[in-house]
């Protein structure tokens, strides 16, 4: 089956910057943060409207920096951001079932939120921020045990 990524948008950003929340960010540079969790899932067409050879990977950050118990902060990013691929083939509940829209596909599309984050920042005046990476195919792996 032939894939390739058609696009990718961010389709709302959320972001008010704190001093705790660059502080987070700036530790995460150095790798002495723990790692935000990256929520994603794709999305098949259901309706004889979308086009069946199509389907989007949702990827949902929604980053606050850990604080103690009992201190607040406003800080806040959220980033919902999707990737659009598309196949040769219609997709079948065969290849839903496999891999590929759970490890593949977001692989690919990973890079491009993490460049959208990392300029997002450095755009608004901020130091850069780069998402770390992340193993896919490690986290398939938590969610099936």
């Amino acid at each position: 089956m032939s894939i390739r990524l058609l696009d990718y948008r961010a389709v709302r950003v959320h972001f008010i910057p704190s001093q705790a929340l660059l502080e987070y960010f700036d530790e995460m540079q150095e790798e002495q943060a723990a790692l935000p969790s990256i929520y994603y899932n794709s999305i098949f067409p259901e309706t004889e409207d979308e086009d069946e050879n199509d389907f989007l990977v949702h990827f949902k950050l929604d980053i606050k920096a850990p604080l103690p118990e009992g201190k607040e902060d406003d800080g806040i990013l959220k980033v919902d951001f999707i990737a659009r691929f598309s196949s040769k083939n219609p997709i079948t509940q065969e290849f839903k079932d496999s891999n590929f829209p759970k490890v593949n596909a977001p692989a690919i599309a990973y890079p491009f939120i993490r460049a959208f984050v990392n300029n997002f920042f450095i755009n608004s005046g901020y130091d850069p921020v780069l998402l770390p990476t992340y193993n896919f195919t490690k986290s398939v792996q938590e969610v099936a045990k």
